[in-house]
């Protein structure tokens, strides 16, 4: 080979690896530039093939259109497949969602693509749809076999009520349908079906013994549905087996006591509501004028029918004036002579609380009591007679309820025995230099009545001690 070929064909080389890379850059340019303008949402934009700078140029618009079909074919993939997901058992949806896809995608393709886009869509548009067809044939199956399960629920529950009624036809004809529904359906092995046709039969047969045993129980008592029941033990029909037939007995037999264990409380409550209502009578009676119990301490059958008079009315109280509710407490007392249990375990609820607005009217009513029944105060409780009549002799000294029943409270539940003991000491002390008049008055009988005890005064069996102490108080004020 002489020089000048040997030139000419490296010129050459040089040429094609120039060329070459040339193509190279641009395939790499126009795939990039392809994927891009697909995934911006623009059209695809080419370059002018002119003579000079053709193969570059061409080079470039072929990268571009692959790039372009590629990442769009990705777009289209997914897009249907959602689609497909989102109209997984609706076909005529997912076809008519296709072809919206379909024109959205194509609209903006330039016509040398076209042909592969289509193709894409296609494919996948074929591909999805026979998964969608199976998935609502498959669907529409399982519906039909849910409508059996249910047709085979409530024909069978239909079945059982008519036997345990007596209604043989109506039970067979609804037990038969319940069978049919089990047959029918799709989704049960041979054995599964048998299991539950077997299961109907088993309840309507428990569902007649059933309700034999209910009607002889309701006709002829528990005895007889006992006697019967014990038959019937012994009877096992067809078809059952031994623990299933022991299963029924027990359970019926569970029923059976039930029955007796509720009629027994019925009873028991109908006794005690007619000898409620006996009291009720009975006390309503006590409270008429003159009718007052012969004992003055009222016998306990006296005090139970006069309380269960009371619980009956006092409710209905609530709805009147304070005033009047005060009125008719003390009237229900001055017309038995006694208090009501109820009266006075809510008067020492209330003296106890230390509420001076509840106690204020509690007050009212002891006081009321004591000047009108004296007797009858003794059904309080020593507290709340002395609490009681501590607040009403405050009030009318001109003492605010707050404070009345802040004091009240105190001395009566406020103060230990030690306290006691201490005043009982620090009064001996004061004692000792009184004038003669007042040591006198300090030195006589506390029980005796030496002291004013005020609010004390013929209030029977206030604690000894209870007294001495209020009464020192007075005195240590009085000084």
């Amino acid at each position: 080979m002489s020089l000048g070929d040997k030139l000419d064909a490296f010129a050459a080389q040089k040429t094609n690896q120039l060329a070459e890379k040339v193509i190279a850059d641009a395939t790499l340019q126009g795939q990039a530039a392809g994927i891009e303008q697909q995934q911006a949402g623009g059209a695809l934009e080419l370059k002018e093939e002119k003579f000079i700078g053709g193969v570059s140029a061409k080079a470039f618009n072929t990268a571009a259109r692959e790039g372009y079909i590629k990442s769009l074919d990705n777009d289209v993939m997914e897009s249907f497949t959602n689609l497909a997901a989102e109209n997984s058992q609706d076909l005529q949806s997912y076809n008519t969602g296709a072809e919206a896809l379909a024109k959205g995608f194509m609209s903006g393709v330039d016509p040398a693509s076209r042909p592969a886009v289509e193709l894409s869509i296609d494919s996948m548009i074929s591909r999805q749809r026979p998964k969608i067809q199976a998935a609502q044939a498959q669907a529409i199956v399982d519906q039909g076999n849910q409508d059996q399960a249910i047709n085979t629920a409530e024909r069978g529950r239909l079945a059982e009520a008519a036997a345990f009624d007596g209604d043989a036809e109506s039970a067979l004809l609804d037990s038969t349908v319940a069978i049919d529904s089990i047959n029918n359906r799709s989704d049960l092995s041979d054995v599964q079906k048998s299991e539950q046709i077997r299961d109907v039969n088993l309840k309507l047969r428990e569902s007649f013994s059933a309700g034999e045993l209910s009607r002889t129980y309701d006709a002829e008592g528990s005895q007889a549905a006992l006697d019967q029941l014990t038959e019937l033990s012994g009877e096992r029909p067809q078809g059952f087996t031994p623990d299933e037939w022991d299963s029924f007995i027990s359970k019926e037999q569970t029923k059976i006591n039930r029955k007796v264990a509720r009629e027994k409380q019925d009873i028991k409550f109908n006794a005690e509501a007619a000898q409620r209502d006996l009291s009720i009578s009975r006390g309503l009676m006590l409270t008429a004028d003159g009718a007052r119990p012969a004992n003055p301490a009222g016998s306990s059958q006296d005090r139970k029918d006069i309380n269960n008079y009371y619980d009956s009315v006092s409710e209905q109280w609530q709805q009147l004036p304070v005033e009047q509710q005060i009125q008719a407490n003390v009237d229900i007392v001055k017309s038995t002579g006694l208090v009501p249990s109820t009266l006075s375990s809510s008067i020492s609820a209330v003296m106890r609380s230390g509420n001076a607005e509840q106690a204020g009217l509690m007050a009212d009513i002891v006081s009321r009591i004591q000047e009108q029944t004296p007797a009858s105060i003794n059904d309080l409780t020593a507290e709340s007679r002395a609490m009681s009549l501590q607040i009403s002799d405050a009030l009318r000294a001109g003492m605010d309820i707050e404070t009345a029943t802040a004091a009240a409270h105190k001395a009566t539940f406020g103060i230990t025995q030690s306290e006691k003991d201490v005043i009982a000491i620090n009064t001996q002390e004061v004692s000792k230099n009184l004038p003669s008049s007042l040591q006198t008055f300090a030195d006589s009988d506390l029980d005796e009545g030496g002291f004013d005890r005020g609010i004390f005064y013929n209030v029977p069996d206030v604690p000894p001690m209870m007294a001495a102490v209020i009464a020192v108080h007075l005195v240590v004020l009085w000084i």
